[in-house]
């Protein structure tokens, strides 16, 4: 379990310039005055365990979840042996939405007593709530291991069994409203069971049309004339960064084949490779883009991989960042950074690349932005605690650059959690995506710390730099631009001059995230026209709009050649309303029926 990270109270007594105390040197002084303040050893009374739970269950009662877990956690090291803590702290981790911390100290609580029958119920909970009950149907039915899996009823209902088992007889309340939770649980791994799941692969007819094939294709047909200038475009084109993830991607796929599995009296022997998760999580951190499945079993290869490298790598594969932290720090003090470093790595892989699944094959919105805050928490809190450490040793997953994207990541899914329930009330606020962005771009313009310079002697590719750099930074600039829409929508109070206000901040930042990324990327295209209909929202003149317009059209063949059939080829189509109606105010211009200051727009943008 993590302990908390106590800052200790320091105190700065200075004596004064003009009075000091007579027969006494300045140093004595502050030292008199230090014992007068503060209390003797002898004095000072250290909380109990039953004190600091009191406390902790004020805080948790007033839902300040987070200062609670911390009174339970310092609780916990006065009293290893209390389920209640346990159990007290799992219900706090539930109120912050971190269901892996919460089983983990539930399943602990459980642990130290079988028959606590209302850790089993938050044990069950934690569960129920990390995969929402409806959308279980999906799932693959493979075996599952808690770090890859995609959640399955099975383990809450064994422990809504238990939690019932546990309970006093005479205590029909809590039987019935467990019994029902149970009947819930039960009735969705039915529907898991007996409906198929649901793997969309990739249609043989489109095998040759992705984009990393015809990018390729481009770079063939060049002649030796065009390839020298090829060689000076390649840094401001899109080609630059499908290369290397699209062979990671592959390399990946490769390594999840080539694994192999023989039952044995002791258990499933398995033979592989282990370097599945970093070919395909490094594939997913340069260019979500290049994902696609082209055979339904990829979900069962994959868990099976996942439990392969967990196994293989000692890593940890059931508990949130705090709790692996801490253990890491213990496990480095005994074994060094050859074992602590690959356990590492395969666990923030593994939170990635569970969240990425859950968010783009499961719609899992809210599990997605857990396991990727997991992975987000897990790096931030390593680059802590050893923060001269070198990439040799505390590796690749902690660089600076990995960990823009790794924020660039959550980004993306936590604008499609708020997406997927948006409002004011919101369970992820528009504030809280406004404020990532925000901490993203200050960190990138501050640039990395001197230890996370890269040495001269190591060549960046350019691919590399689009990854890490300006593709996050244009991600959070149209973040950024998403949030001012969003509040002009629902946000302005029915205000139109607010409204407006948002929208031409929108306009602003969509268009700076046009700017960040190459003309020949589908994106570059998409962030304009998201800066033009802002910009039509709020009443923009036509030399405002204009020029958006112009450079949709000229991006358009330039990005077709290799994104003409990309996963966004649906959004494609709203680039055909830039097109007609420029052609429209020109036409209107020359014709005398307005000029270039009029707020001229399509009717279907004329309004909020």
């Amino acid at each position: 379990m993590f302990s908390l990270h106590c800052s200790l109270l320091q105190c700065a007594l200075q004596t004064s310039e003009d009075v000091e105390a007579p027969h006494a040197t300045r140093a004595e002084t502050s030292f008199a005055v230090a014992i007068f303040l503060l209390p003797t050893m002898s004095d000072t009374k250290t909380p109990t365990a039953a004190e600091l739970k009191a406390e902790g269950n004020a805080l948790f009662i007033k839902q300040e979840f987070l200062a609670a877990s911390y009174k339970y956690t310092a609780a916990i090291e006065e009293d290893a042996s209390n389920a209640i803590l346990y159990s007290n702290r799992a219900a706090c981790y539930m109120g912050l939405k971190r269901y892996v911390d919460a089983i983990s100290d539930a399943g602990k609580a459980t642990e130290v007593d079988p028959k606590y029958a209302k850790a089993w119920s938050r044990l069950a909970s934690a569960h129920d709530a990390r995969t929402p009950l409806q959308i279980l149907h999906n799932y693959p039915r493979s075996p599952l291991t808690p770090l890859q899996a995609l959640n399955a009823p099975y383990n809450s209902i064994s422990a809504w069994k238990s939690a019932i088992a546990a309970l006093p007889v005479d205590d029909t309340k809590m039987r019935t409203q467990y019994t029902a939770s149970l009947r819930a649980a039960e009735a969705a791994k039915k529907r898991m069971e007996t409906k198929p799941a649901k793997v969309y692969t990739m249609p043989s007819s489109l095998s040759q049309e992705t984009p990393w094939v015809r990018a390729q294709k481009r770079r063939d047909q060049l002649s030796a004339i065009s390839r020298v200038l090829y060689r000076l475009w390649r840094h401001l084109s899109s080609q630059t960064g499908l290369g290397n993830p699209v062979r990671e991607f592959k390399q990946g796929l490769d390594s999840m084949s080539l694994l192999k599995q023989t039952p044995t009296p002791q258990g499933t022997m398995m033979v592989g490779k282990p370097d599945a998760l970093t070919a395909l999580s490094n594939a997913i951190m340069r260019d979500q883009r290049v994902f696609h499945i082209t055979q339904p079993d990829f979900l069962s290869k994959y868990n099976a991989q996942a439990a392969f490298e967990a196994q293989r790598f000692d890593a940890w594969v059931s508990e949130g960042p705090d709790t692996v932290l801490e253990q890491a720090k213990k496990r480095l003090a005994t074994k060094g950074w050859d074992a602590v470093r690959p356990a590492l790595a395969t666990t923030v892989r593994g939170y990635i690349m569970r969240g990425f699944l859950e968010d783009g094959l499961r719609q899992n919105r809210s599990g997605a932005v857990e396991f990727v805050g997991n992975a987000l928490s897990l790096i931030e809190g390593t680059r802590a605690a050893w923060p001269a450490v070198s990439k040799d040793d505390r590796g690749a997953v902690f660089e600076w650059t990995f960990l823009q994207g790794v924020r660039s990541l959550y980004l993306d899914v936590f604008q499609h959690a708020y997406a997927s329930a948006p409002g004011l009330n919101s369970n992820y606020p528009l504030e809280t995506l406004y404020e990532r962005a925000d901490e993203l771009l200050k960190d990138m313009t501050k640039g990395p710390a001197p230890a996370d310079v890269t040495p001269s002697d190591v060549q960046l590719d350019a691919g590399f730099l689009l990854s890490f750099s300006a593709y996050p930074r244009s991600n959070a600039l149209a973040m950024k631009g998403y949030y001012h829409n969003q509040l002009a929508r629902i946000g302005s109070g029915r205000d139109p001059q607010v409204a407006c206000d948002h929208l031409s901040k929108g306009a602003a930042f969509y268009l700076q995230a046009a700017n960040c990324v190459p003309i020949d990327d589908e994106k570059h295209a998409w962030y304009l026209w998201c800066s033009l209909e802002a910009s039509w929202r709020h009443g923009a003149p036509l030399k405002h709009t204009l020029p958006l317009m112009a450079r949709i059209r000229i991006a358009i063949p330039l990005f077709k050649p290799i994104w003409e059939h990309s996963s966004s080829v649906l959004g494609h189509k709203v680039f055909d309303t830039a097109l007609w109606f420029e052609e429209d105010a020109k036409k209107g211009i020359r014709e005398g029926k307005y000029t270039e200051e009029n707020p001229i727009i399509p009717e279907q943008f004329s309004h909020f």
